[in-house]
């Protein structure tokens, strides 16, 4: 089925099937040589502990969580299906989930379009310490704006994305609101904050960016994250007040480290500050040939005046982006595509924004030695 509106779809069971339950918990377990889905969070869940665990050689995801939700009060009966619709309040959803310390590998064998942990209707919860790789999308993906407040920290993910392109080793989707009373108690469409924390995300095979916010992607705060090739954070398609900042990126290539190809109404933007980026040295392109991009690609920016905001799609503002660290092989320039299109020619630098009192405090030097990047990432990742 088609459970919210991101691009996935999903198989509605697993070999472990939880609904209507509480606290219960899968540890120091094996799951291997399954044709479907492992586990499967339905429904109502609250507080599932899946701890210590190894996934490998299954047939589509390791855990996945599907919520219900239903219509809203007042509306005509029957008018949708059961389990679907934007209320979210009567909270028959997975929630307070946790998935710790577990390895998984060499997934979806038969369902490329699966995942290491995917939260469908679902919120709440958290993904920390687990190792994801060898599976052909993302290794986390959240396919909808439901509620909020789930944690993805700790987690070291690469080799995914190995059967398909333009997202990363974390997707995210939303496109449809739902109410929930997650973000302070009351009903409200307006959900809590998703965090993406202390990762190391390897954007290899056809993974473009380490957090890939795709369409309408909305309230995230992606920070001390250790990113490796690719680009950084990508908004797409209207998305709004996500926060990529404290982050570490290695190696860019490809996509920009704030790559923003939104339309945003003011005052809602995306923010991208207090970072630092390593460009591909130009000398050392990368797996496919690739050579350093524009440390940012911004839309609805004219390259004749960058302080000109192209209002298509009522477009009212451009994204904040300031206080960044920018590394290459020049040591003294950066640029930035500036335009609806992303073409070439819409490439302008750095000092173009600068001149007009954007990108402030942005700073440009020559690649550090090796010794101190790792430093750097170790701090990130928590590993001193």
């Amino acid at each position: 089925g088609v459970p919210s509106g991101g691009d996935w779809a999903l198989h509605r069971g697993g070999a472990v099937t939880i609904e209507g339950c509480e606290d219960v918990s899968i540890v120091n377990s094996t799951f291997n040589y399954l044709g479907g889905n492992a586990v499967f969070l339905s429904s109502y869940t609250r507080g599932v502990n899946i701890t210590g665990n190894r996934f490998n050689m299954l047939g589509e995801s390791a855990v996945v969580t599907w919520g219900d939700t239903e219509d809203l009060d007042g509306s005509n009966p029957g008018r949708l299906p059961k389990g679907v619709g934007m209320n979210g309040t009567a909270g028959d959803q997975p929630r307070f989930s946790t998935m710790m310390g577990n390895i998984i590998y060499d997934i979806g064998l038969k369902e490329r379009q699966s995942s290491g942990w995917g939260e469908f209707k679902a919120c709440q919860s958290l993904v920390k310490n687990n190792i994801f790789f060898n599976m052909p999308r993302a290794a986390v993906n959240i396919n909808d704006g439901f509620g909020g407040g789930t944690n993805i920290e700790g987690n070291l993910m690469f080799n995914t994305c190995r059967e398909s392109g333009d997202h990363g080793p974390i997707n995210s989707w939303d496109r449809q609101p739902y109410m929930t009373s997650v973000r302070n108690g009351s009903p409200s469409l307006v959900p809590d904050y998703n965090y993406v924390s202390h990762n190391f995300l390897i954007a290899n095979y056809g993974a473009g960016w380490g957090v890939d916010n795709d369409d309408t992607t909305s309230w995230y705060k992606i920070y001390n994250n250790v990113l490796y090739l690719g680009g950084g954070v990508k908004c797409d398609y209207d998305g709004h007040d996500k926060y990529f900042y404290n982050n570490l990126m290695i190696d860019q290539i490809g996509g920009g480290a704030c790559h923003h190809t939104c339309a945003y109404r003011y005052p809602f933007t995306d923010h991208c500050y207090n970072n630092t980026f390593i460009q591909r040295p130009l000398d050392r392109p990368g797996p496919k040939g690739e050579t350093s991009s524009n440390f940012a690609v911004i839309w609805f920016c004219d390259k004749n005046d960058p302080s000109h905001i192209i209002h298509d799609y009522n477009n009212g503002m451009l994204p904040v982006v300031h206080s960044n660290k920018i590394y290459n092989s020049d040591g003294r320039t950066a640029n930035v595509t500036c335009g609806y299109s992303g073409a070439a020619d819409e490439s302008i630098p750095l000092s173009r924004f600068m001149e007009v009192g954007l990108m402030q405090n942005t700073t440009v030097g020559k690649i550090p030695e090796v010794d101190t990047i790792k430093e750097w990432a170790r701090a990130l990742l928590l590993m001193d």
